[in-house]
């Protein structure tokens, strides 16, 4: 009896441990409060049936969010800190100071963002780069394997040198994650926020088993960088928060924030019943410079997506600026999911079967000849395929708030593209040049969200800075607006 008693009480410990554990991981989960539906796998879009009443303020309002990553010389940085009149909690002060720099050619603006979400609820921008890269491969054939001599040159067949057998896929790109929390004024809250920048470095290339006296390059695998913080911050509305510094390449990069609330809700005015409401997405490509000095007009004032907008389209009439896509949802506000897409698949390998073995290569090409190739045996064969959707996708959920409080929306505003092909792997052919096994790179844009919206009215989404085959295009900003119809 006495082993069983002191086995309950064990048992009855250990749970109490993990209950109690389960609680403080919560705790520490700055996106954990308030409680939400568990999100459906793999679909970024979540979709709240039933809403949790909690979750739901006919007088909440939406807030919008700006995120910048600025590059400062360490030396220049040292400056600002010995400044007596510049504290780091005073973020005005230091973006600031930061500006300075940037006129001084100190400092570079490396990216920045604009997200817009109602209070309460996680939103999220996302600008990706998908960077396809091995991670296994087979080794090269070194036994019984001979150079073409072309011309005094030497070249090895691609049975030599080491291919790639296994793949994965690596998000590069801007990701910001936030959420506007209790304890709840007209001129401030708290903020959690999750600003990240992934980068690819560049390549690290390997040597392999030398075969003679030439040591054959190998596997050229990818080096990421990484600048992520992860915090909740009291903040002001219309102020400037730093959020944190990471060391990038030898430079310093300093994170801000800056929050305004969105005063886009009129319970005055009533509005009429509507059988439903229809959603536009505009994904607009403007100059970075023009927007940055479009934000900064607004200073701390409520953002005016409409006048945004409309500076938007003449910048569209004289050229300076690009529509990307457009999508359009329409229906009920019925809490129903209405979605609007345009896809293309793109079907890319997975998987290769290595070259075929050294008694393929017998068949060498002439030397006699004006052209010289490896058979095809010679070369990685695909044998296993992925399908990836491209395309534009826009997804909404839309709730009645009753005849004078508008709608409730979530969204979710996507643009997948391929940019082309980049190399896994190279390998040397008689001419020099290097076939590869090509995979596909792709870049998304999206936006997922959840709004209070009237009827008519015009709102900036979300802004960053888009992705490219090569990287960020630090020249222009891509904008995504919300139109609604009345």
């Amino acid at each position: 009896m006495c082993l069983i008693e002191d086995a309950m009480k064990s048992l009855s410990t250990l749970l109490i441990g993990l209950s109690l554990a389960s609680g403080i991981a919560q705790d520490n989960d700055p996106f954990a409060a308030p409680p939400a539906p568990a999100p459906q796998a793999g679909d970024p879009f979540v979709k709240q049936t039933p809403r949790p009443s909690q979750t739901i303020d006919p007088d909440g309002y939406n807030v919008g969010i700006f995120t910048e990553w600025i590059e400062v010389e360490p030396l220049a940085l040292t400056e600002i800190l010995q400044q007596d009149d510049v504290h780091f909690n005073d973020g005005d002060a230091v973006r600031d100071a930061v500006n300075a720099l940037m006129k001084e050619e100190r400092a570079t603006l490396l990216d920045s963002c604009y997200l817009m979400g109602r209070h309460s609820q996680k939103c999220k921008v996302e600008a990706i780069r998908e960077l396809i890269y091995p991670t296994e491969f087979d080794p090269g054939e070194t036994e019984n394997v001979k150079p073409l001599v072309l011309n005094g040159t030497s070249y090895w067949p691609p049975t030599a040198y080491a291919h790639p057998t296994q793949f994965e896929v690596r998000n590069l790109g801007m990701t910001v994650e936030g959420r506007i929390f209790s304890p709840r004024t007209d001129h401030g809250a708290v903020l959690s926020i999750a600003p990240e920048m992934v980068e690819h470095l560049g390549y690290k290339r390997y040597v392999d088993i030398p075969i003679s006296k030439t040591k054959v390059p190998a596997a050229a695998l990818p080096t990421i960088g990484t600048v992520r913080c992860a915090l909740n911050h009291p903040i002001e509305y219309g102020s400037t928060t730093l959020l944190g510094s990471s060391p990038r390449n030898g430079q310093i990069v300093l994170t801000f924030a800056t929050s305004n609330r969105i005063d886009n809700r009129h319970p005055e005015d009533p509005l009429s019943s509507l059988p439903g409401i229809s959603a536009t997405a505009e994904f607009i490509q403007v100059d970075a410079e023009w927007f940055a000095t479009t934000m900064e007009a607004f200073g701390s004032r409520s953002l005016d997506g409409r006048l945004i907008r409309n500076q938007v389209q003449d910048q569209l009439s004289e050229g300076k600026a690009t529509i990307i896509d457009i999508a359009m949802t329409a229906g009920q506000a019925t809490n129903a999911t209405h979605q609007s897409e345009g896809v293309t698949e793109i079907i890319y390998p997975t998987e290769y079967d290595p070259p075929q073995p050294s008694p393929v290569l017998d068949k060498r090409p002439s030397t006699e000849t004006t052209e010289h190739f490896w058979p095809a045996g010679a070369y990685p064969t695909p044998t296993a395929f992925n399908t990836r959707n491209t395309g534009t996708t826009l997804k909404t959920t839309i709730d009645d708030l009753g005849e004078t409080k508008g709608y409730l929306m979530d969204i979710v505003a996507e643009s997948v593209r391929h940019q082309g092909e980049t190399a896994s792997n190279a390998y040397v052919t008689p001419h020099g040049e290097e076939p590869q096994c090509p995979m596909p790179l792709f870049t998304t844009h999206r936006v997922t969200s959840s709004l209070y919206v009237q009827p008519g009215e015009v709102l900036l989404l979300g802004a960053m800075t888009p992705r490219t085959k090569t990287g960020a295009d630090r020249e222009h900003r891509l904008l995504i607006f919300l139109r609604l119809a009345k």
